[in-house]
């Protein structure tokens, strides 16, 4: 079978996860999967939520110690409460990314792919930020 994205506004990691999860993807072969990497530092949601009348399947990656600043709206009955925090979190280069896939028990397949599209990430911002790759 050959599944194909129109991604005409681009693609979003958590939502592409969410989709082939509710299609029938492996919970429990992607948990294992990232399991294999050996990092730590995050938490993984799985769920489902109703946006716009649409049920669907909810992907998440929660990082602990995340210096990025997020907003978060925390939903009670018909109250909304915003709060800002702040975590750090560690930055890889893609020879280090690099060694993580190619240490994980995934297929060769998956190796390949993820290798090709971490390369494509890696100029894109080696350009975006006039340096070298």
């Amino acid at each position: 079978m050959d599944l194909y994205f129109e991604m005409n506004s681009g693609i979003a990691g958590d939502m592409t996860i969410a989709a082939l999860l509710d299609l029938g993807a492996s919970k429990e072969k992607l948990v294992k999967s990232i399991d294999s990497l050996g990092i730590g530092g995050y938490e993984l949601v799985f769920n489902r939520k109703i946006k716009n009348g649409i049920d669907a399947y909810n992907f998440d990656v929660i990082l602990e110690n995340c210096d990025h600043k997020h907003v978060h709206k925390k939903e009670s009955h018909d109250k909304e409460s915003n709060h800002h925090h702040s975590h750090s979190h560690e930055h890889r280069h893609l020879k280090d990314i690099e060694e993580l896939i190619n240490k994980a028990e995934i297929t060769d397949n998956a190796k390949e792919n993820a290798l090709g599209i971490f390369d494509i990430i890696a100029d894109a911002e080696a350009k975006a930020h006039g340096i070298d790759k």
